[in-house]
């Protein structure tokens, strides 16, 4: 492409334009550094360029509502087979559940993408990427959902399927939480005795925090910038006094 027709291209169709120099940025020496000269461009011609959200389940950027907007394959360290599975996976299971994924929770989310037969290729890992990438945005805080998967990375696999099991009884963790934390006889999920008090202690920290797990405009984009290559959602300016 020659730069007469880039600049005419950029002149007719500044949108497409913005959305495929994005996804040509990946082929440049300084990828990164040209995604951001691409992006301060964009917002210069008062086009907004936002982060990702599972709910397109797009693997590239692309335009909605006059916007441009990452892929999930543009989150770093989600590889092309990962996003492809991870999709084929999504659509399984909304079709298993009966449940659109733009109606999903945070604990849907934590149920079904690690313990699930569906959810081999998905897992904690990649599940703390869409977290911190904003893609799974719901109704508790970025902070609050990495706290959560950190504890419940504690349960051993039998408590996870048993949670999975009963999860149309409970609407977050804390409550599902309480209701395994009893022995098998008194109607709960642990096998063991030991595992028992174990449970209960994760309880009582997702009840009552050791720090606040509110979302700062600091927090978002630091987890942004490392994620995604800058921060979308918010920027540090932001929480200065000017």
């Amino acid at each position: 492409v020659t730069a007469y027709e880039s600049a005419y291209y950029k002149q007719h169709s500044p949108l497409e334009f913005f959305c495929s120099s994005l996804r040509l940025s990946i082929e440049e020496q300084d990828p990164l550094a040209e995604m951001r000269r691409i992006i301060g461009d964009a917002k210069k011609h008062n086009y907004s360029v936002y982060g990702p959200t599972i709910d397109d389940m797009e693997p590239n950027f692309y335009i909605k509502d006059e916007s441009v907007v990452f892929g999930i394959g543009n989150i770093k360290g989600m590889g092309e087979n990962t996003v492809h599975k991870l999709f084929d996976n999504l659509s399984q299971l909304e079709s298993r559940i009966q449940k659109k994924l733009k109606d999903w929770t945070w604990f849907d989310f934590l149920v079904n993408l690690t313990v699930s037969k569906e959810s081999s290729v998905i897992g904690s890992s990649n599940l703390l990427k869409l977290i911190q990438s904003g893609a799974i945005d719901r109704d508790v805080s970025r902070k609050r959902m990495m706290f959560e998967l950190e504890n419940w990375d504690i349960l051993s696999k039998g408590e996870k399927e048993w949670i999975l099991k009963n999860k149309f009884k409970f609407t977050n963790l804390k409550d599902a939480l309480q209701s395994l934390g009893k022995s098998k006889k008194d109607g709960g999920g642990c096998h063991k005795a030991d595992r028992i008090p174990i449970v209960q202690s994760i309880v009582k920290i997702l009840d009552k925090p050791p720090t606040n797990l509110d979302d700062t405009i600091e927090s978002l984009s630091k987890m942004e910038s490392e994620i995604l290559g800058l921060a979308l959602s918010c920027s540090l300016v932001e929480s200065c006094d000017l």
